[in-house]
């Protein structure tokens, strides 16, 4: 009765699918035609549309409803973002849609709403709402501001008019007469016909109440990724310009200092740029106007314009860290920025190497950057596929000595245990720094330690 019940949901989703295609097919058309190919090349933007892309969501989730989900590692892709952000700007706004009802709500029936027709998305941690709010350009803010200062996680019904709202671990949902959630839906629904990489709620595959989305691997289509280091693609004009950038100045009042296959530094009085051979470009600029209190919000306009200015920022890139600094007294912020590729996100393995981009700066002071400049090269899409031995049970049953042996329990976990108290569960492409394709793996937290293992392909 429940797989009966389960097929005419997805019926009904199909049908409520092809309605609003069909609502909207003009659009559509038009998003069709005016599409342009999606890259990875480093470009430059308006200082406000590399705020609002900085900012976006760390993970998108996508419910279609009857346990169909899925993730989305880019939400820029295909516009979520550009929709979501109306809908954030509705809720907090004080002129916008009126607010019927505000109520805290259990995990049980969050569990029940994650099973409807919705959008999930977290927030980098260091952010504040009025950060969030700040960079959308949001009108005369609204009392919710007050009362969620951080965004952990937010939740968009795509059936109803109502938000949840998750800060300080607790769920509030939020009800209003109206929200802008048509395209967003429509979005969906395309989504669900063209096809998309399946994901599970925790609950359902490890036995125990985790709401986190655990991808069913061997049904992905996964793309195969080649990294290689870019700075060896820059021909003399190109590095001349980079340097330019970086000091305005002649390059003759700029003085160089070449170790012959390691990396050649360039000096103008306290500011330094190395560009090394292993693809990192770094700059450092010691002198700090006295900065008594740190803002985030011009901390972070002044990031992202140095960046776009010298190096060009990609689509790519994700806000992955906000930590607070202090240098001789002076307040600040170190700003780092990870990568997406395909449908997952890169994880570095270097020790020498922290991530893809990280800035220190001071409000309006830049003191120091450090680029790894990698990426893909032209090249024509590929995908890998791997079998049911790879997905998330058969590898925890196959290194349960391995888990084990770094537990350190008193007594060894069954596989039962070890799968109760699995935390998270995500794919990450790896980049160990040489020219070919990324590796894929499992990252996985088990009872406060993390766990990687090898995906063969």
């Amino acid at each position: 009765m429940k797989d009966k019940l389960q097929s005419l949901t997805i019926l009904v989703l199909l049908m409520t699918s092809v309605y609003l295609l069909f609502l909207n097919f003009d659009m559509d058309l038009r998003d069709i035609f005016t599409k342009t190919e999606n890259t990875e090349e480093a470009i430059s933007y308006s200082p406000q549309g590399l705020l609002e892309d900085a900012i976006k969501p760390d993970s998108l989730a996508i419910n279609f409803g009857s346990d169909h989900h899925s993730l989305i590692a880019n939400p820029l892709q295909d516009g979520y973002w550009t929709e979501i952000k109306e809908v954030i700007k509705t809720v907090f706004e004080d002129q916008g849609t009126d607010k019927v009802s505000l109520d805290s709500i259990s995990e049980d029936i969050y569990s029940q709403l994650l099973q409807q027709r919705s959008i999930y998305m977290t927030f980098n941690q260091g952010l504040t709402t009025l950060t969030i709010l700040n960079a959308l350009k949001t009108q005369s803010t609204s009392d919710l501001v007050e009362q969620f200062p951080k965004i952990d996680s937010l939740y968009i019904s795509l059936e109803k008019p109502l938000v949840v709202i998750k800060s300080q671990n607790k769920k509030t949902l939020l009800s209003f007469k109206s929200l802008p959630t048509e395209k967003l839906n429509i979005k969906v629904a395309n989504l669900f016909l063209e096809g998309y990489n399946p994901y599970s709620l925790g609950k359902n595959i490890l036995g125990n109440q985790s709401l986190e989305y655990i991808p069913k691997i061997s049904k992905h289509k996964i793309e195969k990724i080649t990294y290689s280091n870019l700075v060896q693609d820059l021909d003399q004009e190109t590095l001349e310009n980079i340097i330019n950038k970086f000091f305005q100045k002649d390059l003759n009042l700029i003085r160089e200092i070449k170790e012959e296959g390691v990396q050649t530094i360039y000096v103008d009085g306290e500011r330094i740029l190395k560009i090394n051979k292993q693809g990192l470009i770094s700059y450092y600029n010691p002198q700090i106007p006295k900065i008594k209190e740190r803002n985030l919000y011009i901390s972070l306009e002044t990031a992202l314009s140095f960046i776009s200015k010298n190096l060009g920022f990609e689509d790519s890139h994700y806000l992955k860290e906000i930590k607070p600094i202090e240098v001789n007294h002076n307040q600040g912020f170190k700003i780092v920025f990870g990568k997406t590729a395909g449908s997952y996100k890169v994880q570095v393995e270097d020790e020498n190497i922290y991530d893809y981009l990280e800035i220190d700066v001071f409000n309006n002071h830049v003191r120091r950057l450090a680029h790894y400049y990698r990426g893909p090269r032209d090249q024509r899409k590929e995908y890998v596929q791997v079998d049911e031995s790879q997905d998330l049970r058969p590898i925890i049953k196959k290194n349960l000595d391995q888990i084990n042996n770094q537990l350190q329990k008193p007594q060894a976990w069954t596989y039962e245990q070890v799968l109760a108290n699995i935390q998270t569960a995500s794919i990450n492409y790896k980049d160990q720094g040489q020219d070919g394709p990324l590796d894929l793996y499992w990252h996985v937290a088990i009872a406060g330690q993390d766990f990687e293992f090898k995906i063969k392909h």
